[in-house]
């Protein structure tokens, strides 16, 4: 066990496995903004959602800002050592307002298959890739049910989504998020992983047809994604409202990306009033 210690917040954590994640975590290298983000919009007052905890990293750190804590995550090795992170803090006093869900959200009632890129519990698992030979059926709850399950006894709400590309696949689900009152939306967009799921849909085409099939679909993606987008929030990207112009879109189809996109890329969707 090691006390992680980030911002003047701790909490313990088994680093076994990831004790090179974890350094970054406390060196502040490791998602800089994200933290300075929760900083400014959680407090005793909210309730804060995590959809994709992973192993913790962002659970913990909210859980000594906000009021009460949920946490989904679908991937059963990734769940089975944030609980055991979680039970590390059974003396905090935050411990008993953090609920996990081993579920993954979906429409779908029943299960769904989910699966990683790598092994399983590295960060990298998405229903993108169910079909891949690490995957798991998991059982599922929709955002109806979530979005019930945390508005119990709350009133202002900050939803983290980072679920590893899932996003763009799940887009009516995660409207209701979205569209939440008072709630901010901190969403994580994985560009790279839609491209990928995209060349591996269309690799039995000739480079030509799969050149423009794949930048089509991609394009079309985050055009479904900006519709979706609520009326009642400000949206933010890199520091910036959210351009929807013609050149965005271009860029967007062109390199699969948004302008000077780098790796990921998060819209941070704040409540207008």
């Amino acid at each position: 066990m090691k006390k992680i210690i980030r911002n003047g917040r701790s909490f313990n954590i088994n680093v076994e496995g990831y004790e090179r994640f974890w350094d970054r975590f406390e060196n502040e290298t490791w998602e800089l903004d994200t933290t300075a983000v929760f900083d400014k919009y959680i407090d005793k007052n909210t309730a804060y959602l995590d959809i994709g905890a992973w192993i913790g990293p962002t659970l913990f750190y909210a859980a000594e800002l906000a009021g009460k804590c949920f946490a989904v995550e679908a991937d059963p090795i990734a769940f089975k050592r944030l609980d055991e992170n979680l039970k590390l803090n059974s003396s905090e006093d935050w411990f008993s307002n953090v609920e996990l869900i081993n579920k993954a959200i979906s429409d779908k009632a029943g299960v769904i298959n989910f699966g990683s890129q790598g092994q399983g519990g590295d960060s990298m698992s998405s229903i993108l890739w169910g079909d891949l030979d690490t995957s798991w059926q998991v059982p599922t709850i929709n955002a109806h049910q979530l979005i019930e399950q945390i508005k119990d006894g709350s009133n202002r709400f900050f939803v983290k989504i980072d679920i590893e590309g899932g996003e763009f696949t799940m887009l009516n689900s995660l409207k209701n998020f979205f569209e939440l009152e008072n709630a901010t939306i901190y969403l994580s967009l994985h560009n790279i992983y839609l491209k990928r799921s995209l060349k591996l849909k269309y690799k039995h085409l000739n480079f030509i047809k799969r050149f423009f099939k794949i930048r089509s679909e991609f394009a079309a993606t985050y055009r479904e994604l900006f519709n979706c987008l609520p009326n009642n929030k400000v949206c933010w990207m890199n520091g910036q409202k959210l351009d929807q112009s013609s050149w965005v879109f271009f860029n967007i189809w062109l390199f699969c990306k948004p302008p000077k996109e780098k790796k990921y890329r998060d819209i941070l969707m704040v409540p207008k009033n």
